[in-house]
């Protein structure tokens, strides 16, 4: 006995032990076997051609709605004894009273393995939410079959179904019909599955007649989530390049078995170009350039557009926050070097300069990029010092200003004497 106040592990390790035991013999029956659902594991549902389990476990294609695999795990704890008969009840409705049920699959035996596995397939499942049990029996059982609780699963042959939005449509978009480069246009979709959930949603565009690409989905970082009957959105940008390019949208949906529906598709020709120039890149001069050059600088830069060859631009120059000179209405082509001249001369001073351009059809863009430079005309200035009666020193102008100061000014050194000056 353990001392007053304290608990006896002892006692409760042996107390453990005998609960251990009584549960093991309610388990495993008074003949010594036991049995329990090996395969599908729980909450498994399956379509016609796979299974899928709950907490991302992997595909189970043995376990599916044409001819699916069950596992039962039967084991005996006597050498003594031999299994006799292992049996399988599937129902639509849970099976609570094993002893009356009819079994759909029976395998007579005669082993004394200890541990063992047994094999179940049946005939083709139609859809629905199915229960599943099992049940051993031994020749030395007392208390007739051993059976295990139910196992539940779901057979979903059916493709998720798209509601109608507007009308008879299952996609509508919620945007502009008439399109152009930099558009988004948005979709929105309604989708549910009558016995499983929805995986995900997948919006698709086939540009011209090319493959299919997938352009959003459900889920990342779209930050969308697709629900079982819920109004889904989502949305696609259209590039630069796609100017009078022909789009097929689509969508793709999947139900957590894997089951896919696809929409009509919804289709649109790209006629606006709303894409500016860019990028504006400034080559020459390069920011912080400095110059003791005179009269005309030369001002290179490049620029591309989407869709025009040739478009404008006008090349921007300003000092101290005031327009310097402007050189405007260059005729550019795309993604080629332009070199202009000034036609202003420049003076001492900081300047900037920047590019901004025009395509065919307005879109306006100017460039990230003010690149500033400077002028500067003007040699260093030389002061000259006179230096008295002083027979060395250490520092700056300031320290011989200092000196000259203390000692008098407008004298001279005579002959012979030196100065020593260490500048640092």
């Amino acid at each position: 006995m353990g001392k007053e106040g304290k608990v006896d592990v002892l006692s409760v390790l042996i107390a453990s032990i005998v609960i251990f035991v009584v549960s093991a013999v309610f388990v495993l029956g008074l003949g010594g076997s036991g049995v329990y659902l090996e395969f599908p594991v729980g909450s498994t549902n399956a379509s016609a051609s796979a299974g899928y389990a709950d907490a991302g476990l992997q595909s189970m294609t043995a376990f599916n709605g044409t001819n699916p695999l069950f596992k039962v795990n039967i084991s005996i704890n006597s050498t003594a004894n031999n299994v006799t008969n292992v049996s399988i009840y599937v129902d639509t409705a849970e099976i609570t009273n094993i002893d009356v049920a009819v079994p759909n699959l029976t395998q007579y035996i005669n082993d004394t393995t200890t541990n063992q596995i047994i094999n179940f397939t049946l005939l083709t499942l139609g859809e629905g939410t199915y229960f599943w049990a099992a049940s051993v029996g031994d020749n030395g059982s007392t208390a007739g079959y051993n059976t295990t609780l139910n196992g539940t699963f779901i057979i979903d042959k059916t493709s998720p179904g798209f509601s109608n939005i507007s009308g008879n449509l299952t996609v509508v978009n919620t945007s502009n019909t008439a399109l152009a480069t930099e558009d988004t246009i948005y979709f929105s979709v309604n989708v549910s599955d009558a016995l499983t959930s929805i995986k995900g949603l997948r919006l698709f565009v086939n540009i011209s007649g090319t493959a299919d690409n997938e352009v959003n989905t459900t889920g990342g970082t779209s930050g969308v989530t697709a629900g079982n009957g819920a109004l889904v959105n989502l949305s696609y940008k259209i590039p630069g390049n796609q100017i009078g390019q022909v789009l097929n949208f689509t969508f793709q949906a999947n139900d957590s078995v894997n089951n896919i529906n696809i929409t009509p598709a919804l289709i649109y020709l790209v006629e606006g170009d709303g894409t500016v120039p860019g990028p504006i890149n400034l080559l020459n001069p390069i920011n912080l350039f400095n110059t003791s050059s005179v009269g005309v600088l030369q001002f290179n830069f490049s620029a591309t557009d989407n869709n025009d060859t040739n478009f404008n631009c006008d090349i921007n120059i300003s000092r101290d926050g005031l327009i310097f000179e402007s050189i405007a209405g260059l005729n550019v082509t795309s993604g080629v070097h332009h070199l202009n001249s000034s036609t202003t001369t420049f003076t001492d001073g900081t300047y900037s300069w920047s590019v901004n351009c025009t395509d065919g059809v307005g879109n306006f863009n100017m460039s990230t990029q003010v690149n500033t430079f400077t002028v500067d005309q003007i040699p260093p200035a030389l002061t000259q010092i006179n230096i008295t009666n002083s027979s060395s020193f250490n520092g700056g102008i300031d320290d011989v200003k200092s000196i000259l100061n203390s000692s008098g000014s407008g004298q001279s050194i005579l002959p012979g004497q030196k100065i020593y000056l260490t500048v640092n």
